[in-house]
């Protein structure tokens, strides 16, 4: 009961959780789009054939070392297939491999250019 005039009583703390200290950052916890891209990408490279989805997904995570979800790789393979330059082609169901583009821009020599001279190979 309170009276007029008089402040009102502070809620007890007992039983209430504490706020926890902060964490990890999100970004340790879960693995950036481009990081799985690229991780894909090096595994059909260095294959150098097509694979099954799901091999590829056990050869991401020894190549990472650690856990990788799935449906992670299972969405990243889909997802690059119709851009206009794309990442990975489907040549079956559940099989994919790097596409012709994502090849050539890896293959390629790098040149150095000065005006007035031919490219050469650096």
């Amino acid at each position: 009961m309170t009276h007029p005039g008089m402040p009102k009583p502070v809620a007890s703390t007992v039983g209430r959780a504490l706020p926890e200290p902060p964490g990890e950052a999100v970004g340790t916890k879960h693995l950036r789009q481009g990081r799985i891209i690229d991780a894909i990408s090096h595994v059909l490279r260095d294959e150098g054939h097509h694979m099954k989805a799901r091999d590829v997904h056990a050869r991401v995570e020894t190549l990472r070392g650690e856990p990788v979800p799935w449906s992670s790789v299972k969405a990243t393979l889909a997802g690059n297939l119709t851009s206009p330059t794309p990442r990975f082609v489907r040549l079956a169901r559940g099989r994919y491999g790097v596409s012709f583009s994502a090849q050539m821009s890896v293959s390629r020599p790098a040149t150095t250019e000065t005006p007035g001279s031919p490219r050469r190979q650096a």
